[in-house]
């Protein structure tokens, strides 16, 4: 069944039955048969038109759950990087206060030496 089938075909077939029943036995019965092929050429419209909007809606779903997915990686990453900067900072501070005591024990060494001199 072709995609690009204009939708008033169907339409025209179903009317012209209905002329054709008024007019006579023969032309009544064509016409009918004419009728219900377009008929049920809309019905198979119908029916191609639905799937097709369950399978729009079934990739709109996919989609709207990879996005969250996205979401919920960035939110785990941006977490993990946040630890990441609080750790190095804790590493950071207890550095500080060692270097002060190995200035200070260099600055008490070098007046020792002073004095000795």
């Amino acid at each position: 069944m072709p995609i690009n089938v204009p939708f008033n075909d169907g339409g025209g077939g179903g009317r012209g039955g209905g002329g054709g029943g008024r007019r006579g036995g023969g032309g009544g019965g064509g016409g009918g048969k004419r009728g219900r092929r377009s008929e049920s050429a809309l019905v198979r419209r119908r029916r191609r038109l639905l799937y097709e909007l369950q399978q729009i809606e079934l990739q709109l779903q996919q989609l709207r759950q990879q996005q969250q997915q996205q979401q919920q990686q960035q939110q785990q990453q941006q977490q993990q990087q946040q630890q990441q900067q609080q750790q190095q900072q804790q590493q950071q501070q207890p550095q500080q206060p060692q270097q002060q005591q190995q200035q200070q024990q260099q600055q008490w060494h070098s007046q020792l030496t002073l004095r000795e001199r």
